[in-house]
Order: structure tokens, then sequence, then C-alpha cells
């Protein structure tokens, strides 16, 4: 895990957000509680302890500022409705992500080494923010937790035909409330693999 949060662009990236004209990072020494991080300046060589929250928060603030510079594009209709095309005009590669049972999936190598090293733990690639911003989900949390709630709906709801609220505090887990009488009806979307969320 060390070696996806705590490496040496990384380090350089927090250092020169703190105001410190670090030229480049020399090495890394992780300890239980911080990052030690020697690093070069104009006037030497220099060392400083860094929180491990800090590599934590630039590992996603980096990705959610690469996402900005990606472009998506979702495929044709038909079994493909739930994957989308990524590229950004830093690279001339395309990259596709499928959203599969409440799950974003990438073919990108960040993908990849997130995968092998958080298993479904991993925040996600800068393509996969990318199109959960398309879609218009903050995070692949909101995304996943909707999904959730979508899949709890279709159980519990006791049809397409008939009118849904949020369930209220007295009623038991995972059990909606059917509407009363004269409350808007929802009506059934055309059949969509992510469930309905007009994606």
């Amino acid at each position: 895990m060390s070696q996806l949060f705590f490496t040496k662009a990384a380090a350089l990236r927090i250092l020169q957000a703190q105001g410190i004209a670090a030229r480049c990072v020399e090495t890394l020494r992780v300890y239980k509680g911080a990052v030690q991080v020697t690093y070069r300046t104009k006037n030497g060589r220099c060392s400083t302890f860094l929180s491990k929250t800090a590599f934590y928060s630039d590992f996603l603030t980096f990705r959610q500022e690469g996402a900005k510079t990606v472009t998506v594009k979702r495929w044709g209709a038909g079994s493909y409705t739930n994957h989308y095309e990524c590229y950004s005009d830093e690279s001339e590669r395309i990259y596709t992500v499928k959203l599969l049972a409440g799950l974003a999936m990438c073919s990108c190598p960040d993908y990849e080494k997130q995968h092998q090293e958080l298993g479904k733990a991993k925040t996600g690639c800068k393509h996969v923010i990318a199109v959960m911003h398309h879609l218009g989900h903050g995070s692949l949390q909101e995304y996943m937790d909707a999904a959730s709630n979508r899949a709890k709906a279709d159980l519990f709801g006791g049809g397409w035909d008939e009118p849904i609220q949020e369930a209220s505090t007295s009623t038991a887990p995972n059990q909606l409330v059917v509407a009363a009488e004269g409350q808007p009806r929802r009506t059934k979307p055309a059949p969509d693999p992510f469930g309905g969320f007009g994606f």
C-alpha cells in the first residue's frame, strides 16, 4: 500500500502546496505515524516529516483534479449502455469505465494498481471519478449508495405502479412506505441496466 499512496511525486506536490520550494524528492521513509521526506531546494538538501493523512488527501485530490481533464462519452444502446469511453487531452489513450452492480471498473493502469492493493476499498481512478461527475454523482460512494437505495426500492416497493416515499424512523429497516392517496405516482422508466438512474 505504501507504493500506492506514499510516492515521491505525491510528496513533492504536498511540499509545494505547503509553500516549500522543493525541486525534487530524494527519499521517503514510512514510519508508523508519519513519513520522513528528504528533498532538495536551491539551498541544498532538507528533511521533514509529513502526515500520512496528507498523502491520503493528495491521493484523492490528485485524481479529482485529473478528472476535470477527462472527456466522457457513453457507448451506444443495447447491452453496452453501462460502458463509458474516457480520454483526456494529455493522453491519446482511451480507457473504458464499466458500471456493474453498483461498482465501477476501469481499464486504466491506475485502477488496476488500486484494485490489486486495495480491493473493493478503492477510491477510484480519475476516469471513474469523471464518469461519476458526468452522471451527477459527487463520488463513487454516492453512486453506490444510490444504486443500493434503488435496488431496495425495487425489491420492497410493491411494484412500479405504487407511489413510493422514504421509510420513516418507525418502520422496519429496508421497508418503504406506500405514499398516501393523491401523492405523485412513480412511472416505470425504460429498461436500464443501471436500475433507472437515467444514465
